[in-house]
């Protein structure tokens, strides 16, 4: 194994498509056995040593117009699940770890608890930017949160409400990742064209808000902190902030909803 070797692997990675942080995380998965097996002189040399960090401009996401968005929740999704997820996302501005997250304590009255996220590699774990957070939740939506909570076949008493085969992990990226795509496939929506992902339901919550409310409100219940566009706010969430957000929430997507239950 060489530096050269590591290069070459970060350059394949990002020829598939992969975002800098992912390509970056698997180096390190790589990097930290050669960094041990150096410390212990079991190789002669550490060929991470002077390897910067793969650096490229990350490809933007697309954003979906209303009408796209509303033609997207009415074709036939096969999954409930991605169907829900990508529901949460678009009205909460919840991101995908965020969504996959989500169990039954978490889901208020009118509004839904954004305490953990989850990745196939790194478990349930904090919020990006370590920030808990409560947002509004829209009644159409909170009912199809506890629609699919139902049909979670396993027990407990704070099951994930986006499921999986095990009672312990909720359900793959993919699976939601899958069921957009399929979606839009059944669409008009260029989504490969425009690099439409999952993460595409964050900024279209995003954009539609800041339409109707001040950006610095927003940002307190989306979990921003470090885009310039939401830089200045308090750590601190109150209770007005967030059902004034929520009133956005139901002025703006009142064209989109109500939306056609999947499966």
């Amino acid at each position: 194994m060489t530096t050269d070797d590591l290069k070459k692997l970060s350059n394949q990675l990002a020829a598939r498509g992969l975002a800098t942080s992912t390509i970056n995380q698997t180096l390190l998965v790589c990097c930290t056995p050669l960094k041990w097996a150096f410390n212990e002189k079991i190789i002669p040399s550490n060929p991470a040593i002077g390897l910067t960090k793969f650096s490229i401009a990350n490809r933007e996401r697309g954003v979906l117009t209303e009408a796209e968005a509303a033609s997207v929740f009415t074709v036939d999704w096969k999954d409930k699940r991605a169907f829900v997820a990508s529901l949460v996302a678009a009205t909460t501005g919840a991101r995908q770890g965020e969504c996959l997250a989500l169990r039954r304590s978490d889901i208020g009255t009118d509004t839904v608890n954004i305490a953990h996220s989850y990745s196939p590699l790194d478990g349930l774990k904090c919020p990006k930017n370590g920030r808990k957070r409560t947002v509004p939740l829209l009644p159409e939506v909170r009912a199809a949160l506890l629609d699919l909570l139902a049909d979670n076949p396993h027990g407990g008493d704070d099951p994930f409400v986006f499921f999986s085969s095990m009672s312990d992990k909720p359900a793959d990226p993919k699976v939601v990742l899958g069921g957009l795509k399929e979606a839009l496939a059944k669409t008009d929506v260029d989504h490969r064209g425009r690099n439409i992902t999952f993460h595409s339901w964050r900024h279209f919550f995003c954009s539609k808000i800041t339409q109707i409310m001040d950006g610095e409100k927003v940002a307190k219940v989306s979990g921003h902190l470090s885009e310039s566009v939401f830089k200045k706010y308090a750590s601190h969430i109150e209770t007005k902030n967030i059902r004034d957000v929520g009133n956005a929430a139901a002025e703006a997507f009142g064209n989109v909803l109500p939306f056609r239950n999947a499966g």
